[in-house]
C-alpha cells in the first residue's frame, strides 16, 4: 500500500492543502510548529482504528483557530488517496472483490491494482459527519459496505508508527507471570514439559526473524550482533512479542542498556523488519503492505550517523518497496537524488500572526535553497560545500576555486578527443585552503556519493 497524496481542508493548522509523495521516501520538514506533525496525524487518524494521537478527531479542537468564527458553514475534510498493489496488497484487493462484487463497475474481475480514495467529513453538528469511499474514481453507495471496508483496513496493520522522541518499545511486552506452585507437582511437570516443546518450535523460528534483522541492523557502520528471543507465557501466536539485544565485540546487553541512539536506530530499523514480514506473510487474506511513519529519525544521532541513516532508510524503502515517511529537522535525512519526495511545510504569517501551514512549492532547479532556510544551513562553516551537498550526482570533483572549474570544463571539452579528461560528474569549487571547516558535512557527501575527487 503506498499514499499517493492527502488532502487537508480545514484541518488544524491547514486550510486547504493537498501534500503528494512522490516515491518510495518522503521527508517532510520545515521549522518548529510549521504543521509537519498535523499531517502525520491525520493519516493515522484516518488510517488506524486507535490512533496514537489519542484525542482522535474533535471539531472544535480541529479546526483552524483563527477560523473560529466560519465554524457554524464550514467542515473539516480529510481525503487520503491510496494505490494498492496487486501483489503486496493482495489481502485487501481480493476483500474488496469479493465485498463489492455485486457493484460491477466499482472493481475488475480480475487481480489489478487499484485506486482507493477514503473521504472523511467532520462538521460541527455530529449528525453530519460522514465517510465517503471510492474505488477506482466510482463511489461505494451503500453506508454499511463503506463501513466495513472502513473496519477492514482499521482492523489491518496498515501503519507502523515510531515516534522516535516518544518511543513506545513496542519490541518488548511486561511478562505476567502464573502462579504454577499452587498446583498439583505432577500437573505442573506437564505443563512445564509442553511450554519447553513451544519455547523449542518458538527457537527455530525465531532463526529466520533474527538473521533478517542482523541484515537490517547490519547495513550500519557499527556492527551489531543481534539477539531475539521471545517473551514467556503472554503471547498470542498472531503476534509474537521479542525482546532485542546487541552485541558488540564480545559482550550482549539488552536493547534498554544501550545509549539513546543506537535504540533510536534499531527501533527504526525493527519497525521496517516487522513491516516486512507482514508482506511476506504466507496467508494471502492478510496480505497488506504497511506503511512506516517515523518522527524525527535523527534523534539522539550525531550528523555523521544521521547522514549515514538516512541513506540506509532511503536505501531500505526503495529495495523492500515499503513506504517510509519521515518528519525531519536534519538536512542529513533529505532525499538528494529524487528532490520532489522532499517536503517543505511552512506557515503563513498575516499581519503578524500565524496562520495556516502551506506545501511550499520548490523549483526543481533551485529546490535546496528553501530547504537551506529552513533546516538553518546559513553560515560560513555551509558555504564551500553546500553545492555538492546538494548534488544529484553520484561523483562530484571539489576545486579550489571558480577558476579551476572553468579550467577542468576545458578538460572535458570533447574538442581534445582521446585525450580529454574522463569524468562524468559536476565540477564544484570549496574556496581553497580553509575553507574546509565542516568534517561532519565533508564525510556526509564522501559516504552519500559513489566518488569524490
Amino acid at each position: 500500500m503506498k499514499i499517493i497524496d492527502i488532502h487537508l481542508k480545514n484541518y488544524r493548522s491547514f486550510e486547504d492543502c493537498k501534500i503528494e509523495f512522490k516515491d518510495y521516501y518522503t521527508a517532510i520538514c520545515g521549522k518548529n510548529n510549521s504543521g509537519k506533525s498535523n499531517i502525520i496525524r491525520a493519516i493515522l487518524n484516518i488510517l488506524e482504528r486507535q490512533s496514537l494521537f489519542r484525542n482522535r478527531f474533535n471539531f472544535s479542537n480541529d479546526f483552524p483557530i483563527w477560523k473560529t468564527k466560519n465554524q457554524s458553514n464550514e467542515n473539516i475534510e480529510l481525503t487520503i488517496h491510496l494505490y494498492l498493489d496487486r501483489v503486496a496488497d493482495i489481502g485487501l484487493i481480493k476483500f474488496l472483490q469479493v465485498f463489492l462484487q455485486e457493484d460491477t463497475n466499482n472493481i475488475p474481475k480480475t487481480i489489478e491494482n487499484i485506486d482507493l480514495i477514503i473521504k472523511i467529513t467532520f462538521s460541527a453538528n455530529s449528525k453530519e459527519n460522514k465517510t465517503e469511499i471510492l474505488v477506482n474514481n466510482i463511489a461505494v453507495q451503500d453506508s454499511y459496505k463503506v463501513g466495513e471496508i472502513l473496519r477492514r483496513i482499521h482492523s489491518a496493520q496498515i501503519i507502523i508508527f515510531h515516534n522516535s522522541t516518544q518511543p513506545l518499545f513496542a519490541y518488548k511486552r511486561q511478562q505476567q507471570h502464573g502462579q504454577l506452585d499452587n498446583l498439583p507437582a505432577r500437573t505442573k511437570a506437564s505443563i512445564e514439559g509442553k511450554l519447553n516443546q513451544i519455547d523449542k518450535e518458538l527457537g527455530k523460528a525465531i532463526q529466520k526473524h533474527k538473521s533478517e534483522l542482523q541484515e537490517l541492523i547490519g547495513r550500519l557502520q557499527e556492527k551489531y550482533e543481534v539477539g531475539l528471543s521471545f517473551i514467556g507465557l503472554d503471547m498470542d501466536l498472531e503476534s509474537i512479542p521479542y525482546e532485542i539485544s546487541l552485541g558488540e565485540k564480545n559482550y550482549e546487553l539488552p536493547l534498554d542498556d544501550w545509549g539513546s541512539g543506537t535504540k533510536n536506530r534499531t527501533l527504526i530499523l525493527s519497525s521496517i523488519f516487522n513491516a516486512k514480514n507482514l508482506t511476506d506473510i504466507d496467508e494471502e487474506s492478510n496480505r497488506i503492505t504497511p506503511i512506516v511513519v517515523i518522527e524525527e529519525p535523527e534523534s539522539f544521532l550525531h550528523p555523521s550517523a544521521q547522514s549515514e541513516f538516512g541513506r540506509i532508510l532511503q536505501d531500505l524503502s526503495k529495495e523492500l518497496e515499503i513506504q517510509v515517511i519521515a518528519t525531519t529537522h536534519s538536512p542529513y535525512l533529505l532525499s538528494h537524488h529524487n528532490p520532489q519526495s522532499n517536503i517543505l511545510v511552512k506557515r503563513n504569517i498575516i499581519q503578524g500572526k500565524t496562520c495556516e501551514s502551506m506545501v511550499e512549492r520548490v523549483e526543481e532547479e533551485n529546490w535546496r535553497e528553501p530547504f537551506e532556510l529552513a533546516l538553518g544551513m546559513v553560515g560560513p562553516e555551509f558555504e564551500s560545500l553546500k553545492e555538492a551537498f546538494f548534488s544529484k550526482e553520484n561523483n562530484i570533483m571539489l576545486l579550489e576555486g571558480d577558476i579551476d572549474v572553468e579550467y577542468f570544463k576545458l578538460l572535458k571539452d570533447e574538442r581534445h578527443s582521446n585525450k580529454k579528461l574522463l569524468f562524468n560528474g559536476e565540477l564544484y569549487s570549496y574556496g581553497g585552503f580553509g575553507f574546509l571547516n565542516n568534517p561532519v558535512l565533508l564525510k556526509f557527501i564522501k559516504e552519500r556519493l559513489d566518488k569524490t575527487v
